[in-house]
């Protein structure tokens, strides 16, 4: 059977016509939607990840909060002592590079992440400072205060 000359792959020259209008309407709503897709994308990962820091803060401030007086090598080491060690640990590299950017994208969180995260700064200048003038700073007799104080925040926050 011979081959139409205006037919290919036994379809006629309207129907591929047809096929590539479908096909152009279908690219132009993938062009249209796709940045908001990759904007929704970027703002729930971003989100998910400052939620993580701060996750990852709060169980070293628990781990720190349960840390009792200790003896080692035959001398009592205070409390605060084996807490400070711990907090000058926490982190809030993720917060600190993107907090404009929860800023822009939604008020409401910005304000959420920002309260713990100022709590979490505070406790780990009060730690480094206790380190570093060993125990004889004014923080010192509000450190545990602070940390008690940001562990019921994040408790509420959930």
């Amino acid at each position: 059977m011979p081959i139409k000359p205006d037919t290919f792959i036994s379809l006629s020259s309207i129907a591929w016509s047809a096929i590539s209008s479908i096909a152009t309407v279908l690219a132009v709503i993938v062009a249209l939607f796709l940045p908001f897709y990759y904007e929704k994308k970027k703002k729930t990962n971003l989100s998910k990840l400052i939620e993580n820091e701060i996750r990852s803060n709060i169980d070293l401030l628990q781990k720190a909060n349960s840390t009792k007086e200790g003896i080692i090598n035959g001398r009592t080491i205070s409390r605060l002592n084996l807490m400070c060690p711990i907090l000058v640990h926490l982190s809030l590299n993720i917060w600190n590079n993107n907090k404009q950017t929860i800023a822009e994208i939604s008020a409401k969180k910005f304000l959420k992440y920002s309260e713990i995260a100022n709590f979490l700064e505070r406790i780990k200048l009060y730690a480094v400072e206790i380190e570093e003038k060993k125990g004889q700073s004014p923080y010192a007799a509000f450190i545990e205060d602070e940390i008690v104080k940001c562990l019921q925040l994040s408790n509420k926050e959930k």
